[in-house]
């Protein structure tokens, strides 16, 4: 289900290798994609909820993909090579919008499976990190974004390596996709008793305090849709907030409009041997 497929020569490592991460983190879920829909029983309301989320926010990008992939079939000819590579590199945006839609879905859904079984182990966090970043800086270059990353190795956590991936993805992209040019987004490491926490902190638009008490929920979506208060609101932190529930762990949200948001949160630090790093 490769639909991250790269389309430009330029971009194949850095493809290659979120494909590689995401084909992982795809096959944490197999009883799921495979056809059990216990939780289409259990859920049913708040599955509504999120599946009418995903064909508001998709909406708009299909209408891209489809418009350009239609003027490049029958206009292809009549095209000079710039004007293919901008339609082609849209389209991709697109797809992949879609697609990382449809992946938050499936593992909410997965998650909300009972029968589910979640393997934890121990992982140092901060790698974790800097691989997301790693993925993320030619995203974050085009905006003229820098991200700093605190470096603080061996800040080992217990919990599920592909899963704890996917929310720091998700809670970097959106830190991406809300900071405007020429700014800076922070990620940083702190130990509090028996817990790591982890902060992504950028210089963004804010969230309304309006809609902070709710935001990780799906009536917060709803409202923010409903009042266009927040541009781009998809399922990510829904299930950001899924994830840290089935580790034990919190998850919060600082922000102000106009300067920026700092989203945290807590994983169980765990004590490792020399020969374990």
């Amino acid at each position: 289900m490769n639909f991250n497929r790269p389309l430009i020569k330029e971009q194949n490592k850095e493809e290659r290798q979120s494909r590689q991460i995401s084909n992982k983190q795809f096959n944490l879920f197999p009883e799921f994609v495979s056809g059990n829909n216990e939780i289409l029983e259990t859920e049913q309301p708040e599955f509504n909820k999120l599946f009418s989320i995903i064909t508001h926010n998709i909406r708009n990008p299909f209408g891209t993909l489809l418009g350009f992939s239609d003027m490049l079939e029958l206009e292809f000819d009549e095209l000079d090579d710039g004007e293919k590579r901008f339609f082609i590199s849209e389209i991709r945006k697109s797809a992949k919008y879609i697609y990382n839609s449809v992946e938050n879905f499936i593992c909410w859904a997965a998650l909300n499976n009972v029968d589910y079984q979640i393997d934890f182990e121990k992982f140092d966090i901060y790698e974790v990190a800097l691989e997301v970043v790693q993925l993320n800086k030619k995203t974050a270059g085009s905006k003229n974004i820098l991200i700093n990353i605190e470096k603080k190795p061996d800040q080992f956590v217990l919990g599920n390596r592909n899963l704890i991936t996917i929310l720091i993805k998700n809670l970097l992209s959106n830190a991406i996709k809300n900071s405007p040019g020429n700014s800076q987004i922070s990620i940083g490491f702190e130990s509090a008793g028996n817990e790591i926490i982890t902060s992504i902190k950028d210089e963004g638009v804010g969230i309304d305090r309006e809609i902070l008490p709710y935001l990780f929920s799906s009536e917060g979506i709803f409202k923010a849709i409903k009042e266009n208060q927040q541009k781009g609101v998809g399922l990510g932190l829904i299930l950001s907030k899924k994830i840290i529930d089935v580790h034990k762990g919190e998850i919060w949200v600082e922000s102000e409009i106009n300067k920026g948001s700092k989203f945290s949160f807590s994983l169980i630090k765990v004590e490792v041997l020399p020969e374990e790093k």
